[in-house]
């Protein structure tokens, strides 16, 4: 598990975030065959107090699930957003989205 944070106080520091960002997403749509990140549970809003128990909490339900994801947080605004892969054409996968995003 990776944690990747940098303070982006000024305009080339918020540049570079957004180039990692947006890197970081279109790699995970370029993984080639199989499951696939499913932005289904987007713009979750979490008090930022609750973050690490909302996330230790989101790690117990995709075991339970089986289910691995991507997480990308805004944490000084509390925005999560969650991307469980899953391969679409597979009806076991599909089935998999509505319990995780519950």
């Amino acid at each position: 598990h990776k944690v990747l944070t940098e303070p982006a106080a000024d305009p080339d520091g918020s540049a570079r975030v957004r180039r990692f960002r947006a890197t970081a997403v279109n790699g995970l749509y370029a993984l080639g065959p199989g499951p696939r990140p499913v932005a289904c549970c987007e713009d979750v809003a979490v008090p930022v107090e609750e973050l690490p128990k909302f996330l230790t909490d989101v790690r117990g339900v995709l075991a339970r699930f089986d289910v691995t994801a991507s997480v990308l947080a805004h944490v000084p605004a509390g925005i999560v957003h969650l991307r469980p892969f899953a391969d679409l054409a597979a009806e076991a996968d599909r089935a998999k989205l509505w319990p995780v995003t519950e």
